[in-house]
């Protein structure tokens, strides 16, 4: 029997206000409401082992069906977050200190398939991926 990956995610949707010397962001029309959703894997079967590393002076590739990404930094130090390229670098997340991002990558060729991420030295972070069995 294979194993069934099931990830949760939620965000609080925000939006960018423009004035006249500055610009910021709030809680948009729907303040309070938090988006999420469970899901089960489309794609991958097979669960790697929890990999737990210090982020050196290159970007890491992975090739993936399936990523789930924490940023394990001491919390308050917000110079080690870490960007994570899924598909091309117009698509990317920055995850702050404590924060996680699991997500179907897809399959094919080319960048889809094989997400980047990379941050400051010294980062702390954790992975598991998920591919086909």
């Amino acid at each position: 029997m294979a194993d069934t990956i099931i990830f949760k995610n939620h965000c609080t949707p925000q939006e960018k206000v423009s004035f006249t010397n500055s610009e910021k962001w709030f809680l948009d029309s729907d303040c309070g409401r938090r988006l999420s959703g469970d899901c089960e894997s489309k794609t991958a079967t097979a669960i790697g082992d929890l990999v737990e590393a210090t982020m050196g002076a290159s970007s890491i590739y992975l090739r993936c069906h399936f990523l789930y990404l924490k940023n394990t930094s001491p919390l308050g130090d917000n110079t080690k977050y870490i960007t994570i390229a899924l598909y091309s670098t117009d698509y990317t997340i920055k995850l702050l200190p404590g924060e996680a991002f699991a997500c179907d990558v897809g399959t094919g060729s080319g960048v889809q398939g094989r997400p980047r991420f990379f941050g400051a030295s010294g980062t702390t972070y954790e992975y598991i991926t998920g591919d086909e069995t």
